[in-house]
């Protein structure tokens, strides 16, 4: 009897037969897959939670390797909701996080980096491998994704910062050579649930799809979605595996898009439409596509061409009224609002952040291709041959701005030469070329001469990375300080005639050439510069080396192998926050101090070789060496004032003769107390007597005029 009743039971295994069957999952697709199936307790092992026997799918990398994540389809009879509609249908292990389902029958490799393949994304492992088998019968072109749910795109609570799931960044969305831009083309499908009568997804759905569709077409992808309900035979749940396995075409789904083209009449369709490319921005109105700011009488003017059916009046008197798209959609709740502007290149080029703020970044203007760069490097190694070490800072400098621009470097690289045509800008106009320049939110700029550090408007700097100064000439205190506050500040501050000035993180790396002697001026412990005197190159050599380059940059997708030169350098070791210590580096410090700070370090070297450990300099002393070096006249108070910044000393005083002394010291406080006063006095006033008659006697023999500082004592 017992045994009977067993043999008309329907045992795990038969279930998991028969699900496979039903799917249309043929044997050498369940191997292909690694589809296992799972009693009820291996299950609970597996993923905890119910008793209960299921199909494990395991999930796989790029590179079709498992890694350790599955999920659980369970079999046979599930628990009912509150609406009496099985839930929980599929489970996976705790903490484990969410997940991208890519199938081990697509070279993903390939797919990634390839912008011309179209990229389907739909709900479900099980849907993915339906999509996976029409694509192969209809021979179309397209790879599938899956994902867990339909808000999986993200990271989820274990990187709640991160608008799009890391292994979907893992993907191209748009090709770029220089200006000329390849979207990827992707189709979204995700399930009808029978809530509407015309095929559309229930709101909540739709929200989502939307968010999903905004995120990748700021990526620079082609978003087209997708709607299976239209071909449901009752207005029922109906999904994509439901339609592929009844025998209906993918192709037709594919076309069956929610474009305004086609849908005239859905209110919320076309208002998600119209979020994908304006969002509401402090009364204004913002263009997703380019980041252009209309005030709402101009945007009203842009979109006057598009309107939306809505229902006027109560009661019997409703009729349709056309009215416009953009009125509908500022007073539609789900709209898109930003709350700042800025640059986030941690994002990449995501448009929409996830605190709500529209990011200027779009990337690097190439698309990085793998190849050979010795054209590049020959040339660098021939720029930097008096200095290789400085050539490896280099090449790590721009490292760190292509493979992290949100850490700015906090050096700047400056090129000095007294001639032209030594390379210079040729060097660091490359890097502005391989970046992006000369186009709308463009990351690098070139600029010339000093026309946008003299002016207080600055837009051309609005969300740079990388600004390249060629020939600036920084004679004005003004115009030094307001460079050296962009270079070292966190933050900064942009105007634009017109508009309000605002303040936004400052992420820009600065270069400069230029034929002077220092661009900035700088202190004995500047550790910001790094500089690099170009003058051994031979002219001749550098133009003809120029134009090799050039044409190689041209022809053979030179800035785009440069990019994934940089990219794949490894810059773990590279402190961005200390500049090589160059022999032009110190000359640069030295030229660029003060003539009294320049006396006050020649002044304590002389006291050393010509006085001692301790030397003792009144006021009128040190005012007449002073103008023994420069011919003129300082007060002796900013003498001391520099020899305290350049080293030991200080005010003192000294009693000779039954007078009080009163002058500065020039050594440490222990020496001076354990030496006898009247004695340095002696020594150091016989030396400076020294000095000043050698100096009025060459001065009173030569006409010719003496250097700011003596060659020798």
């Amino acid at each position: 009897m017992s045994k009977g009743f067993a043999a008309q039971i329907t045992q795990p295994i038969e279930l998991y037969h028969e699900d496979l069957k039903k799917r249309n999952i043929s044997e050498t697709a369940t191997k292909a897959l690694q589809l296992e199936f799972l009693d009820a307790q291996q299950t609970r092992d597996l993923v905890g939670g119910r008793l209960q026997a299921a199909i494990k799918i395991p999930y796989f990398n790029l590179n079709h390797e498992t890694y350790g994540f599955s999920r659980v389809r369970y079999l046979g009879p599930l628990p009912l909701g509150a609406d009496g509609k099985p839930v929980n249908k599929y489970s996976q292990q705790k903490g484990s996080g969410s997940h991208v389902y890519f199938l081990p029958t697509v070279n993903w490799q390939v797919v990634a980096k390839d912008v011309n393949v179209p990229i389907i994304i739909t709900e479900g492992e099980f849907k993915t491998w339906s999509i996976y088998r029409s694509i192969q019968d209809e021979q179309l072109a397209h790879a599938p994704i899956g994902l867990a749910g339909v808000s999986m795109w993200t990271a989820g609570k274990a990187q709640p910062n991160v608008p799009l799931h890391p292994e979907l960044r893992q993907f191209a969305w748009q090709s770029k050579r220089g200006l000329n831009k390849v979207s990827r083309q992707v189709y979204i499908i995700f399930d009808y649930d029978g809530h509407k009568d015309d095929g559309e997804l229930r709101d909540e759905v739709a929200f989502e799809e939307s968010k999903l569709a905004i995120t990748l077409k700021g990526l620079g992808a082609e978003v087209h979605l997708c709607r299976v309900g239209k071909f449901a035979p009752t207005k029922e749940k109906y999904a994509i595996d439901d339609h592929l396995n009844g025998e209906g075409k993918l192709a037709d789904v594919l076309v069956a898009v929610s474009q305004e083209n086609i849908i005239n009449q859905n209110t919320d369709t076309k208002l998600r439409e119209f979020g994908l490319e304006y969002a509401e921005y402090k009364g204004s109105v913002l263009e997703l596509a380019t980041g252009d700011i209309y005030p709402l009488h101009k945007a009203k003017v842009r979109t006057a061409h598009r309107t939306i059916m809505v229902m006027r009046g109560t009661g019997t008197n409703q009729r349709p009224t056309d009215v416009p798209l953009l009125d509908a959609y500022l007073k539609w709740p789900r709209r898109t609002e930003i709350k700042e502007i800025g640059m986030y290149p941690q994002y990449g080029g995501i448009k929409i952040t996830p605190e709500g703020h529209y990011n200027m970044f779009d990337g690097w203007a190439h698309e990085p291709i793998e190849g050979d760069v010795s054209a590049w490097l020959d040339y660098c190694k021939y720029f930097f041959r008096d200095q290789p070490e400085y050539e490896e800072f280099f090449h790590n400098w721009v490292a760190q701005i292509v493979q992290k621009p949100w850490e700015k470097n906090n050096t700047t690289i400056q090129f000095l030469s007294s001639e032209h045509g030594k390379g210079k800008s040729v060097i660091l106009g490359s890097i502005a070329e391989m970046l992006g320049k000369d186009y709308d939110h463009s990351p690098a700029i070139i600029l010339q001469g000093n026309t946008q550090l003299e002016s207080r408007f600055n837009k051309p700097l609005e969300g740079k990375i990388y600004a390249f100064f060629d020939e600036p000439s920084i004679e004005d205190r003004h115009v030094a300080d307001k460079l050296k506050s962009m270079i070292t500040s966190n933050d900064i501050t942009i105007e634009k005639k017109g508009l309000d000035a605002y303040n936004t993180r400052n992420y820009i790396n600065f270069a400069f050439a230029t034929n002077r002697t220092f661009v900035t001026a700088m202190d004995k412990d500047s550790r910001r510069e790094a500089i690099y005197d170009a003058q051994t190159q031979d002219r001749q050599q550098i133009i003809k080396m120029s134009d090799k380059l050039n044409r190689w940059k041209k022809d053979n997708n030179g800035l785009s192998k440069m990019l994934y030169w940089y990219y794949m350098r490894d810059v773990t070791e590279f402190n961005r926050f200390v500049a090589p210590d160059t022999a032009q580096k110190r000359e640069a410090i030295e030229n660029s101090r003060s003539p009294v700070e320049q006396f006050a370090t020649w002044l304590i070297t002389w006291s050393q070789n010509n006085v001692g450990e301790i030397a003792f300099f009144s006021d009128h002393q040190l005012r007449e060496m002073y103008k023994l070096e420069d011919g003129k006249l300082v007060e002796a108070v900013y003498i001391k004032r520099r020899l305290k910044e350049a080293g030991p000393g200080g005010p003192e005083s000294v009693t000779y003769e039954k007078r009080t002394i009163r002058g500065y010291r020039v050594g440490t406080v222990e020496a001076w107390k354990d030496a006898s006063k009247v004695d340095i006095f002696r020594k150091t006033n016989a030396a400076y007597e020294a000095y000043v008659d050698r100096k009025s006697t060459r001065l009173n023999s030569s006409h010719i005029p003496l250097s700011r500082m003596p060659s020798s004592a």
